[in-house]
């Protein structure tokens, strides 16, 4: 049996934090999946706050989301905005 878990607080904000980066970015939990090695099903109960990312794997997700992991669990502020890139005439 696994030794508990002492970061659990702290791993338990990811859930909303990590639910509005992935709508913000539109990344498909297909692609999540795969960078986490996981399937689909463990995306969405992450996403809903009902499992907890494994600690090893929060630099690559952070990497990945282009954040740091403090922002990415929350200690740290999060500012993102979004550039429109429109075609010159």
């Amino acid at each position: 049996m696994p030794a508990p878990r002492k970061d659990k607080e702290r791993f338990s904000h990811l859930g909303p934090r990590l639910h509005a980066l992935v709508e913000f970015h539109s990344i498909p939990h297909e692609e999540l999946a795969a960078l986490l090695d996981c399937n689909t099903t463990f995306i969405s109960h992450l996403l809903c706050g009902r499992r907890l990312l494994p600690a090893f794997k929060l630099q690559r997700l952070a990497s990945f989301l282009a954040v740091t992991p403090g922002q990415l669990l929350g200690t740290e502020d999060l500012t993102i905005t979004k550039t429109l890139s429109l075609p010159k005439i």
